[in-house]
């Protein structure tokens, strides 16, 4: 006798999620401030008037922000890896850019050379995410150095689980050196 099992679905949430660590580039800060600003002011008037009630005003307010993240940080397509800088993610950007352009060229001249853009961004991001990647690591290798200097064994763990399991070989064995150098002058 055989018995199959239901399989069960995993629902996922349906709210919207938006690309907030554009907030990390400070002009995307000061474009989001303005712009909320803007937008405030412009609700505040309708508000002073006065004949709405809550949940209107309610409503108002949740589309001003809904309406000015999605303007200005736009939607958050996948999970964000916590090293990629601003920066990065606006090469990322220009390189979809120019992926699009090769796809919407119709001459073989323009997709030769949009083609040629791309490979200079693509080739742009890679290095970008490769010295985004290195800093990190140096990063959390001094933070590991110092915690096991200090003797902080629940941040040299913590900074130990960051890295379990991800990395090569060669980007543990700095973060092996940051963990046992102290010990091993202190002996």
């Amino acid at each position: 006798m055989k018995m199959k099992l239901k399989k069960r679905e995993v629902k996922r949430s349906t709210r919207t999620q938006y690309n907030v660590d554009f907030l990390k580039d400070r002009l995307t800060t000061e474009t989001f401030r303005l712009t909320v600003r803007n937008k405030y002011e412009a609700l505040q008037d309708l508000l002073d008037e006065g004949n709405m009630d809550i949940d209107t005003q309610w409503q108002q307010i949740k589309e001003m922000w809904t309406s000015t993240c999605s303007e200005v940080l736009g939607k958050k397509k996948y999970q964000q890896k916590d090293w990629i800088s601003a920066d990065t993610l606006n090469k990322v950007q220009v390189r979809k850019e120019k992926k699009g352009a090769i796809n919407n060229s119709r001459t073989r001249a323009a997709k030769a050379t949009a083609q040629e853009e791309y490979t200079e961004a693509n080739r742009a991001v890679k290095n970008s995410v490769k010295t985004d990647k290195a800093n990190f690591i140096e990063d959390l290798a001094k933070e590991a150095e110092d915690a096991s200097a200090q003797g902080n064994m629940k941040q040299l763990y913590e900074i130990t689980r960051k890295f379990a399991g991800k990395l090569k070989r060669t980007d543990l064995s700095k973060i092996r050196m940051a963990m046992y150098l102290p010990v091993m002058k202190t002996s």
